[in-house]
């Protein structure tokens, strides 16, 4: 809804449909007239007042969605007309320090589509731009920093495992970090000229060794265990009563991984599995419907034996 050309404008070639300019009762009549007189799923509120929040709560169909985005003033809500029709509402401050770069990130490719990033950025925002970067690098260096400490923890930990002896000092944490640090930039370097691609395949391969863990872990908690644990074991170095490694629960997951692979479809690999399927990226359904029924047969039988009483003595 909008009464400005150029934003009516701006989305239309964005791909909206209908620009409503009405107001009140008339822009709801057109909403509903557009729509089958049903209403829409969803209507994104962004002004605050009192009449565009009725206006949004009027225009959306039975069971839809209202989310504000406009600081409220003076906005009473009827609670009973949103009961009768079961519509739900949602909103708040906006986490501009998380969405601002982002934002700006698409309004530079949205603008300038054939621009560099950060030369387009230094166009749009001329006489700014120094002031700007300096803002963004700081936040990112912040939250880049954290997750390189998160990180050199978690490594640290595991090692502590593998090796108990092992008493890690500055000089050990900050190897440790450098690592981590060579680690995570070098792919992040050659993988700049075509980030979404290569972050879209990072995705997949993450998902690929994530689905067996998650089968086995659903299964064992929601189907073998009811979630009774043993919580002291788990904390035990040679793991308790659990002992030191499931190897069935090894041996599923690296089955799920390779039972994955024909399925798998991305820029850098198709399986012939998918090509069979135009292209159609179903690895990790059939990595759930493999491993958990394959972990409850394998696992089942060990819970059965825990579970006979010993034989009384003669």
């Amino acid at each position: 809804m909008s009464r400005h050309e150029v934003r009516a404008a701006i989305a239309t070639e964005f791909g909206a449909t209908e620009v409503v300019g009405e107001r009140g009762d008339d822009a709801v009549a057109r909403l509903h007239a557009v729509t089958d007189g049903l209403g829409v799923d969803v209507a994104l509120e962004c002004v605050g007042t009192d009449e565009s929040m009725r206006t949004a709560l009027q225009a959306v169909r039975p069971g839809g969605r209202v989310g504000f985005v406009g600081v409220p003033h003076d906005v009473s809500v009827p609670i009973e007309e949103m009961f009768g029709r079961n519509i739900r509402i949602g909103g708040g401050v906006a986490p501009v320090r998380a969405t601002l770069p982002m934002l700006l990130g698409a309004l530079v490719g949205a603008a300038l589509p054939n621009d560099d990033t950060i030369a387009g950025m230094g166009t749009l925002t001329h006489g700014v731009t120094t002031g700007i970067f300096i803002v963004f690098a700081v936040g990112v260096a912040a939250t880049n920093s954290m997750d390189l400490y998160c990180g050199s923890l978690s490594t640290i930990t595991i090692g502590q495992n593998i090796f108990p002896r092992w008493q890690p000092r500055a000089i050990s944490r900050a190897i440790t970090a450098v690592v981590l640090f060579a680690v995570a930039i070098v792919p992040a370097i050659f993988s700049a000229d075509d980030f979404l691609a290569n972050y879209a395949n990072f995705l997949a391969l993450l998902l690929c060794v994530l689905i067996p863990w998650t089968a086995i872990n659903l299964v064992d908690y929601y189907v073998l265990r009811h979630g009774d644990y043993d919580i002291p074991s788990l904390f035990e170095r040679d793991g308790g009563v659990y002992g030191t490694f499931n190897w069935t629960a090894i041996a599923c997951y690296f089955i799920g991984i390779v039972i994955q692979i024909p399925f798998l479809s991305t820029t850098l690999f198709t399986g012939f599995a998918a090509e069979a399927i135009n292209g159609v990226d179903i690895s990790w359904l059939v990595g759930l419907a493999v491993i958990c029924p394959l972990y409850y047969v394998l696992m089942r039988p060990q819970f059965q034996e825990s579970a006979e009483p010993a034989a009384e003595p003669a």
